[in-house]
């Protein structure tokens, strides 16, 4: 995920369930990011050629943080989409999926949506006409999954960005930054990171790292179910963003 490539991952056992897959072909790539707002607390990822900017919902809304180089300028800023070619737009709920087609026989592009049994859809949130791929004739290898709930580390620790008063200039705004000398700055949807050497009480391994949240489903290989007894990972889908509390295990 470019600046938001991960450098730690574990993983951790839960319940069966049901997996939920969903796809679309020749659609916009506004019409997911107006369905993706009926999630609770949605989070983006937005890939352009230039660019992998993580993404927070406000007030309908799609907001990033807007570096500019007066600090005091900075801040969050609606996101514009015109060059975004993938998207990944995610809560616990449920995670869409877009990609723009090249194939100039398709308008838009193709999305996916990835959900499971434990999850409460709003009802405002109409794939009426989305192909439900998980009913399909391959029904059986999406029944009784088992879910991995995963962790991946963002790289870059909490950085403090002020302003030249040495005032924090992120501080209640919702967002953190990032940072290392390999990668440079991401800017977070997600508060409550503290840098290092700021908070004395604090563990020098808490709170200034930030997790992100999977979910992996393992179920049956393709061919007759149960034929051979061999699984695969049929998906993973993204969950949310936290703010690591202790130290992190590698």
């Amino acid at each position: 995920m470019s600046n938001a490539e991960t450098a730690c991952h574990t993983a951790e056992k839960s319940n069966t369930l049901k997996l939920s897959i969903y796809s679309c072909e020749s659609i916009s790539r506004d019409q997911v990011i107006e369905l993706a707002k009926s999630l609770t607390d949605p989070i983006g990822l937005a890939y352009s050629p230039k660019e992998c900017v993580l993404l927070k919902l406000v007030a309908d809304k799609w907001m990033f943080w807007n570096e500019e180089k007066v600090p005091e300028q900075s801040g969050p800023k609606k996101y514009v989409f015109d060059r975004t070619f993938e998207l990944r737009l995610f809560s616990k709920q449920g995670e869409f999926r877009w990609l723009n087609d090249t194939d100039p026989k398709v308008t838009g592009g193709t999305a996916t949506f990835i959900t499971d049994s434990e999850q409460t859809l709003p009802e405002s949130l109409n794939l009426a006409e989305w192909n439900d791929v998980s009913d399909s004739e391959d029904a059986a290898y999406y029944e009784n999954v088992e879910a991995l709930s995963n962790q991946y580390l963002l790289w870059g620790e909490a950085h403090p960005e002020k302003d030249e008063k040495d005032n924090q200039i992120m501080s209640n705004t919702g967002w953190s930054c990032l940072a290392t000398g390999r990668i440079g700055k991401l800017f977070v949807p997600k508060e409550g990171t503290i840098p290092l050497g700021e908070d004395e009480e604090a563990s020098p391994t808490s709170k200034h790292r930030v997790i992100l949240k999977t979910r992996e489903y393992i179920g049956l290989e393709p061919g007759l179910p149960g034929e051979h007894g061999n699984t695969t990972i049929l998906a993973e889908r993204l969950l949310e963003l936290e703010v690591s509390s202790g130290i992190i295990k590698s």
